[in-house]
């Protein structure tokens, strides 16, 4: 059985913490786990993406309450959890808790020249992020730039490049971001 550590750090919800959140993960033994220079930055990168997302949907009135990350690390994989207390991920015009109907149905979140990030939800406070690709080679330029909108690359460079991305709306009116990634050994 692979023993699980955990870590966690809290600050504001602000981007000049950024800095502080990506040098916190190399405090994290990351080499422990066979991971090498440039994964470790590739994890930095995908945490700066999603605490940017954090920080950009999270009303001003909520900020107060920062941004707690959780890692939970064994040799096989690292979990990671940014808790908040936004409005939650929007999902056919519904914040959440999502309705009964909505159980088991994927909808679109994010459109993105190469593909649309889509939650499936799997129950009322949980759903799964995943990257849709489009077959860019068939669309003309036109279509592609009106694909193109400000924002959503960093929600579609996370769906893209882990194994697995969740949203959690804790009974406690608590955002949770959960991000998987499983290493190779």
């Amino acid at each position: 059985m692979n023993r699980v550590s955990q870590f966690e750090l809290k600050v504001p919800c602000d981007l000049r913490y950024t800095s502080v959140i990506e040098g916190f993960i190399d405090l994290l033994p990351l080499g422990d786990a066979g991971l090498n220079a440039a994964e470790v930055s590739y994890i930095k990168s995908v945490l700066n993406e999603a605490f940017v997302n954090v920080i950009r949907h999270t009303p001003e009135a909520k900020q107060a309450d920062g941004v707690l990350v959780r890692f939970d690390l064994d040799e096989l994989s690292l979990m990671i959890d940014l808790t908040d207390h936004g409005k939650g991920i929007c999902l056919n015009e519904l914040y959440p808790p999502y309705l009964d109907e909505m159980v088991g149905n994927s909808y679109p979140l994010i459109q993105t020249i190469d593909g649309t990030v889509m939650a499936e939800v799997k129950d009322n406070r949980t759903a799964c992020l995943f990257f849709e690709n489009t077959d860019i080679d068939s669309l003309e330029r036109a279509d592609m730039m009106a694909k193109a909108r400000e924002g959503g690359m960093g929600i579609s460079i996370i769906t893209k490049t882990m194994d697995r991305v969740e949203y959690f709306y804790s009974e406690s009116n608590e955002n949770h971001l959960r991000i998987y990634k499983t290493f190779k050994n």
